[in-house]
């Protein structure tokens, strides 16, 4: 129909092109500089176009993936029709840009470009439609869908897969009502379908988790157990509706359901046991007894000797079970009082040797301060050396000029002049040992830790034997 339309407009359009042929001279013209604009942002628009048509397409499928078509069927399909459409009127200028003005109608002045673009807005629209939807059913919603959720994880869509598809079709239809602005109907029927989503809830649970056990103790019923321990097999069904009794109860609590999983089959391995032992008993003659016993005591004997207890053969089997457990008891606690002592020992050791490193640090400081009065002191002693030797220098400078000064006198003065010199002499020395004695003293008195107060005494000696 389409088709027929454009082609009457074309027909209309050679009509109106031959008539002005007609009545005007015909004349060309290089394109002016608004057609070249014009030819630009066209080109322009149906680029935006093609890309707005692609990024479209992969919108919807990750729409498909996210099961957004589950929540808001008839928005989504909407949106496809849109984008349909719009792929369609792009369609018929991809090839041909001049078509992208043309109309798409005879008496329909919207163009094919723009309803390309009116399709991309209106598949916008009903896909943010869509995710507004979904995201209103999944607060309404929430316990059902919580629900879904966790059937899943478990497995109840495999374990029991007509009975989750009625379920799921039941949460349909309440997505369905808030689709269509039933709020309200789908709160006020969201309890029911809540109650029968717990119901298949437990009975996965209890199918994951007891169906070894309730296999196996339905055997051993056929196989007559009852007969030969009726006793224990009376506790393995009475631990096993426990535990159905706790997951109809608690059938999230994973870990206590496992725990009491193991229960339940660890007393139907039990009640197995005891009956394989009663018929074996019973099928004993009477003559075997004896020895019976006596490898029920030859068990316990070894389990005595293996922990150093005492031989209790000569007392009853109930006895010597007694006096086993004891043992046992007794040994770990003395056992717990050496673990005790051991710790207390190790909080000892550990106290100790905070207190040596401690002490450690303590002896490096001392070290450390020893060896720095020990330096100081050879410093001392070094300087105090080196003025003794400058000492011992001007002795023998002194003795120099004394034995001058004592030559004998050719005139009549001799006497006179070595009486002068002797005194001299005598001067000069006491002087000489005067310093020395003065720059000892000075260096006795110094306290070896005030450096700075002995280089000024070794300072004022040198002076005095410069003088």
């Amino acid at each position: 129909m389409k088709h027929q339309v454009k082609i009457v407009a074309m027909m209309a359009a050679i009509t109106l092109t031959l008539a002005g042929c007609a009545s005007s001279p015909s004349s060309s013209s290089a394109p002016s500089q608004a057609d070249t604009a014009a030819q630009t942002q066209l080109s322009a628009d149906i680029e935006a176009v093609k890309v707005a048509i692609d990024n479209a397409t992969t919108t919807l499928t990750s729409a498909k993936d996210s099961k957004l078509d589950w929540f808001a069927t008839e928005q989504v399909n909407q949106a496809q029709q849109a984008l349909d459409k719009a792929k369609e009127y792009y369609a018929e200028f991809a090839s041909d840009p001049s078509e992208a003005n043309d109309s798409i109608g005879f008496f329909n002045s919207q163009t094919n470009i723009e309803a390309a673009q009116e399709g991309l807005n209106n598949f916008h629209a009903k896909i943010s439609q869509a995710e507004g939807i979904r995201e209103q059913a999944l607060t309404t919603l929430e316990d059902a869908f919580s629900n879904r959720k966790q059937l899943q994880e478990i497995g109840a869509d495999t374990l029991y897969p007509t009975t989750y598809k009625q379920l799921d079709n039941e949460l349909k239809n309440l997505v369905d009502q808030v689709a269509n602005g039933k709020v309200d109907a789908a709160i006020t029927a969201q309890p029911s379908l809540v109650g029968k989503q717990r119901g298949l809830e437990i009975k996965t649970a209890i199918k994951v988790y007891l169906s070894d056990a309730k296999d196996k103790l339905k055997r051993l019923e056929l196989a007559l157990v009852k007969n030969y321990a009726p006793q224990t097999l009376a506790q393995a069904s009475a631990a096993l509706m426990d535990a159905e009794a706790f997951i109809a109860a608690e059938p999230r609590a994973t870990a206590k359901i496992k725990e009491k999983a193991d229960a339940v089959m660890f007393a139907i391995n039990h009640a197995e046991q005891v009956s394989i032992a009663v018929k074996k008993l019973r099928a004993m003659p009477q003559s075997a007894n004896e020895r019976y016993i006596l490898n029920f005591e030859k068990l316990l004997l070894a389990i005595s000797n293996e922990l150093g207890a005492v031989d209790s053969r000569d007392q009853r089997l109930s006895k010597q079970g007694q006096l086993i457990v004891q043992f046992i008891k007794d040994s770990m606690k003395n056992e717990q009082a050496v673990q005790t002592a051991q710790q207390d020992l190790k909080a000892t050791i550990v106290k100790q040797n905070n207190n040596l490193d401690i002490l450690n640090k303590q002896i490096d400081s001392l070290n450390s301060k020893l060896a720095d009065k020990t330096a100081y002191i050879t410093s001392l002693q070094n300087q105090v050396a080196n003025l003794m030797a400058q000492l011992e220098m001007a002795k023998k400078s002194a003795q120099k000029t004394a034995d001058v000064t004592t030559t004998p006198a050719k005139d009549s003065g001799v006497t006179d002049e070595m009486a002068t010199d002797t005194t001299t002499s005598t001067s000069t020395s006491t002087s000489t040992s005067s310093i020395e004695q003065d720059a000892g003293d000075a260096m006795m008195d110094q306290d070896p830790s005030s450096s700075p107060s002995t280089d000024s005494a070794l300072d004022s000696s040198e002076e005095a034997l410069e003088k």
